[in-house]
């Protein structure tokens, strides 16, 4: 199967084309940047197009050259750059998820993936999180993907596109993307194991919904998988748990003993997660096409250090 990651060299796209290339798909990389967030061995077995999201006819041109089967749309400005640079945000992911669109339309795409998140439904929220719950985004962000959500569905009823898309909390990941409120989740691990010391801009019992990279990754490729049929509905949340920084620091602690963890409620961004959830009704998923995370918490710790640790130990030789 031909597939087209754009945003392929990104925190995301570098980490799934690993997958897809090992079972064999023929994968594509449209991006600006060549170099990979993740390298790997993978990523240098895929087809490179540099390439534009703003630039409809050379994506439209890279689908049909490369014949595409399924789109992975992934390429975005995220949420801690979008409220800096609203005007980029604004062009690349309303212009960019437009342009993806229509190149699978013109293109005869079967399949087309969507990267979204549970910022789409703003602040405020019940616990557990109700999949149907009004969506009154708080950041452009937000804004820009529920616009993009619609507009794939648009496509879906009136182009009969396969449209599908996943929301995703906050991602924990060694060398996770470090923007917006929830960055705590990973940058933690990340101090803890550099700077031997880190402190939360929150409150010990503020609480966040997370899932593990690994685990978001094989959300892909089941949401990719699963047989239209079994589809109940085209956006779908998912997550694996709530966490707060007293948990995280428990879970540091209990690796890294030596680690001094403070705290410094920063009030903006305390309100914010505050307002979040808890937990996530992601039934739907785990229904329709089998979610179901892998990594609990004492797991996503495990690996997250011995990573950080592994790639800091080969920094110094």
């Amino acid at each position: 199967m031909n597939i087209l990651l754009t945003g392929g060299s990104g925190n995301l796209g570098s980490r799934l084309i690993v997958p897809l290339v090992q079972r064999g798909d023929r994968v594509v990389i449209f991006d600006m940047q060549d170099k990979p967030f993740i390298p790997s061995a993978e990523f240098k077995q895929c087809a490179f197009v540099r390439g534009d999201l703003t630039d409809r006819e050379a994506i439209v041109q890279t689908v049909q050259d490369e014949k595409i089967d399924s789109i992975f749309h992934l390429g975005a400005i995220l949420s801690a750059q979008a409220e800096q640079e609203r005007d980029k945000a604004w062009t690349i992911n309303m212009e960019g998820i437009r342009n993806a669109l229509e190149a699978a339309r013109l293109g005869g795409v079967k399949k087309f993936i969507f990267s979204s998140t549970l910022a789409t439904y703003g602040s405020n929220l019940p616990s557990p999180l109700d999949i149907d719950s009004p969506m009154w985004p708080q950041s452009l962000y937000g804004v820009t993907k529920v616009a993009g959500e619609l507009l794939g569905v648009y496509y879906h009823h009136r182009f009969g596109l396969d449209f599908r898309a996943i929301r995703f909390p906050s991602v924990i990941a060694p060398r996770g993307m470090l923007g917006g409120a929830g960055r705590f989740t990973s940058e933690v691990f990340l101090e803890a194991v550099e700077k031997g010391a880190y402190e939360f801009y929150l409150r010990p019992d503020s609480s966040i919904p997370i899932v593990y990279i690994a685990d978001a990754i094989k959300s892909f490729l089941l949401i990719h998988d699963a047989p239209e049929k079994n589809l109940t509905r085209r956006s779908y949340n998912i997550h694996a748990r709530g966490v707060t920084p007293g948990e995280l620091e428990t879970v540091v602690k209990a690796r890294l003993p030596h680690v001094k963890i403070t705290y410094q409620p920063e009030p903006i961004q305390t309100a914010m997660v505050d307002s979040w959830p808890h937990s996530i009704d992601d039934r739907h998923a785990r229904e329709d096409w089998g979610w179901q995370e892998t990594y609990d918490l004492e797991r996503m710790a495990d690996e997250v250090i011995a990573t950080l640790q592994k790639q800091k130990d080969s920094s110094h030789e």
